[in-house]
């Protein structure tokens, strides 16, 4: 299944890391079974950086 992340809103670093929390758990536990999206803004690119081979 694909998944798409809204990461857009995400400016702040509270939010940053709310998000950045959630998703690579979710990454972790569905490895080999879902792949994420993430939309993202030029502000906050490297967010994907931490979120696994299948984000």
């Amino acid at each position: 299944m694909r998944v798409v992340v809204n990461a857009l809103s995400a400016t702040n670093l509270s939010g940053r890391r709310v998000l950045l929390g959630h998703v690579s758990r979710l990454a972790r536990w569905t490895a080999g079974r879902h792949e994420y999206c993430v939309l993202y803004h030029r502000a906050n690119r490297d967010i994907r950086r931490d979120l696994g081979p299948n984000v």
